[in-house]
This record gives C-alpha cells, structure tokens and sequence, in this order.
C-alpha cells in the first residue's frame, strides 16, 4: 500500500467504474459549507481531486457503488432524518 495525500474527511466508501474509467470516493463528513468537498475521484489511483456536490450541503454520504448494467453511481446520504440515494451516470452530478 501507497499513501496519497487527500482533504481531511473521514473518507468511508469507493467504487471503481470501469465503463468511465474513475474511481470515486465519499465522505461521511458533514458538509458545513456550499465548498466543502465531499467527493474524490481519480483515473489512475494515484492523484485524486475533490469534487463538491451542489445541493448536497449538511448531508453524511454513507456508500457508494457503480452499477455496470445500469451505467449508474448511486450513493446512500441522510440529511436530518431524510434518507436519501443520489444517482449519477458520471461521477459528477449526482441527483436525488
């Protein structure tokens, strides 16, 4: 194992998909703020980028798979006793 620098989050899932080529990661770190990252992505498993989520702030984002026959992302978040499933056909516009 390699360690990699990365934001300071408690980084709890990752997928990788292989149709779009990126591993992506979530935190379950409560979003403070509309900047606040709260997903990793990567090509190549060595230099990782953050990627804030709009409309996402104030959720804890708990797992993250890619489903292959659907062509999707789907992630699992709770926002205040709202549970919720975010879907994304690229790793970076996730819609509830």
């Amino acid at each position: 194992w390699t360690a990699r620098n990365t934001t300071n989050k408690d980084w709890i899932s990752i997928s990788w998909s292989s149709t779009l080529g990126v591993l992506v990661a979530c935190n379950n770190n409560k979003s403070v703020t509309a900047t606040d990252p709260n997903i990793m992505y990567s090509r190549d498993g060595i230099n990782w980028y953050d990627l804030v989520l709009t409309g996402t702030t104030n959720n804890f984002h708990f797992g993250l798979c890619w489903a292959g026959k659907l062509g999707v992302f789907a992630m699992v978040s709770y926002q205040t006793s709202n549970p919720q499933v975010l879907i994304s056909t690229e790793f970076n516009n996730f819609k509830y």
